[in-house]
């Protein structure tokens, strides 16, 4: 017995001993990539060194700029510390890329709903060298991917030669991944790039950046200044045509793209949450970005878990999903297909190497009321018809001096409560959000109310859960100049049972201003209605249609649907193309 107990202690002993995370390798395929650890409590791996607090990121002297501000402007390179045993020729430098409206400290300061980003702290004890970019939105002036893609190769070439190494690994948060992506591709960084992570990078661009250009966001969008180069280039009609200027260049298939995604809304009743809300009819997303589209085309997914696009940046939540991948062999030689090998090894969850026709977005059936203006005491009208689930209000104002409320057909008042405001990581910045929620609404004529002290701009969404009649528009979102357009819009069987009107326009969309729209007439083709518009010009083009009338028990409905669509010459990437429009 006493042999036995001596045995169990030594075991024990050495359990208790033993590393947090062993070297181990993915049971599929054997070498090259470890399993994912489970994270410890600070999301630590095995490669985590001494624990003490690194010192803050320190400014390179880049174009004559020298330490001691806060915050860089657009192409300022920051350096983390250098930790102990660091070796340029064993050990990646990590280049962390900010995200929409961003700046490089969000690596390292306060994130929006999570306290302090410890991103920095996790790779600095894991061994990693670091450094961390401005692009121009950290001026206040969000970039295109074709601007802050130049940019971001020029600092990445500075930093691989201040390093003395001949590549760089990129983790790029939200559309930072689609920068990277320009840069490596467009701007000649693909030689100093070994591998890419993305963490819910809209690789296909964000249903509400389309929305941000529609005629119901307009004054918002506009006051808020959300019309600018970064949003615009969002829009999924101009990611399509920036997908097809990208994923079959050779560059791209020679770097290791490696995709993590997010599928929570954010806390719940933040800004965050409401978008997540309003885009739960595009499917699964992280409040900002839809799942179909942080899948980037031929790339390897390495996560989806319940996080929001905040969440998703921050270190403790992620680093340990992604590390592993960022100390693997470098990428292996891709097949000519243009699909993406998956990382050496095997992947620990997902499905590996993602093809773009398992991503692309098809026909999206939200079931969606807009609503927007400008003005003081503002009255306006939205139906419901009968059998719906619950009905969710949703107001965005440009101030919150305000207040806001629904009233039923019944005569039953619902306030709006104020939810917050949207947060730099958004479309609509600075927007103040407002929702109710109304459980088996009445069906009949519902009126929204607005009272403000000022002049208000808003843009109000009255989404629709649990119901019988929907509306489905699908697009094909690219075009060469001259070619005919083909939308199809389909309606469910109780739907077409009903006495429905279609108005739709189309007009094209210049970053800044509203063209005038065209009517866009649809016509019966089978089940469903298909409208074939001219595109005569190169741009992007927004699609607006509302569906409205009376289904067969009698009650209103009404439907709004938002898309764009791309005419663009083959292989012109200049980055005026899209936005020089005209007959």
């Amino acid at each position: 017995m006493r042999r036995w107990l001596s045995l169990l202690l030594g075991l024990v002993l050495l359990l208790a001993t033993a590393p947090g995370r062993a070297g181990a390798v993915a049971a599929r395929g054997g070498a090259g990539v470890p399993a994912s650890p489970a994270p410890g409590a600070d999301g630590l791996t095995a490669r985590s060194g001494a624990r003490e607090k690194p010192a803050p990121p320190r400014r390179l002297q880049v174009g004559g700029s020298g330490a001691g501000s806060t915050a860089g402007a657009a192409g300022t390179i920051w350096v983390g510390a250098t930790p102990p045993g660091w070796d340029p020729a064993t050990d990646p430098v990590v280049v962390f890329v900010q995200g929409l409206n961003g700046r490089a400290e969000n690596w390292w300061t306060e994130s929006v709903y999570y306290g302090r980003n410890d991103m920095y702290d996790l790779a600095y004890w894991s061994g990693y060298q670091t450094a961390f970019v401005d692009l121009y939105d950290s001026d206040g002036n969000p970039g295109s991917m074709w601007a802050n893609g130049a940019l971001l190769a020029s600092q990445i070439r500075t930093i691989a030669d201040y390093f003395g190494v001949d590549t760089v690994s990129i983790v790029a948060h939200s559309k930072g991944g689609i920068d990277a992506n320009a840069a490596i591709v467009h701007y000649g960084a693909a030689p100093r790039v070994d591998r890419v992570v993305t963490l819910g990078s809209p690789h296909w661009g964000s249903p509400l950046a389309d929305l941000a250009y529609s005629s119901w966001a307009g004054w918002l969008a506009e006051l808020l200044g959300a019309r600018n180069d970064g949003v615009y280039v969002l829009q999924t009609g101009y990611m399509e045509y920036f997908r097809s200027l990208t994923d079959h260049r050779a560059e791209d298939r020679n770097v290791q793209y490696l995709t993590g995604a997010g599928t929570r809304w954010g806390p719940f009743p933040s800004a965050l949450w409401l978008g997540g809300l309003a885009l739960s009819a595009w499917g699964q997303n992280d409040g900002l970005v839809p799942l179909w589209s942080a899948r980037k085309p031929g790339a390897a997914e390495i996560f989806v878990r319940d996080l929001d696009h905040d969440q998703i940046r921050v270190g403790r939540y992620t680093w340990h999903l992604f590390e592993p991948y960022l100390r693997a062999a470098g990428p292996s030689s891709q097949p000519e297909t243009g699909a993406r090998a998956a990382p050496p090894g095997s992947l620990p969850e997902g499905p590996g190497a993602v093809s773009p026709a398992s991503m692309a977005p098809g026909a999206e059936s939200e079931q969606m009321i807009l609503r927007g203006g400008y003005g003081t005491a503002i009255i306006e009208t939205i139906p419901i018809e009968g059998g719906v689930g619950e009905v969710h209000f949703q107001l965005l104002a440009s101030h919150a001096s305000l207040t806001a409320w629904v009233v039923s057909p019944t005569g039953q008042r619902h306030d709006l409560v104020h939810r917050g405001t949207s947060s730099h990581l958004e479309v609509l910045p600075g927007a103040r959000a407002y929702s109710a929620r109304v459980t088996g609404p009445a069906a009949g004529t519902w009126t929204l109310h607005i009272q403000a002290g000022a002049p208000v701009a808003y843009l109000a969404e009255t989404l629709l859960k649990g119901v019988g009649a929907t509306a489905t528009l699908a697009a094909d979102r690219l075009y060469t100049p001259g070619q005919a357009g083909d939308l199809r819009l389909d309606l469910s069987p109780t739907a077409r049972k009903g006495k429905l009107q279609v108005r739709a326009t189309l007009r094209p969309v210049l970053p800044r201003g509203t063209p005038g729209a065209v009517p866009l007439s649809f016509e019966v083709e089978g089940e469903g209605l298909r409208a074939r518009p001219s595109l005569p010009a190169p741009g992007i083009y927004l699609v607006e249609v509302t569906v409205t009338g009376t289904l067969a028990d009698g009650s209103p409905f009404e439907r709004s649907l938002v898309r764009t669509v791309a005419a663009a010459h083959p292989g012109d990437r200049s980055p005026e193309h899209l936005q020089r429009l005209g007959p």
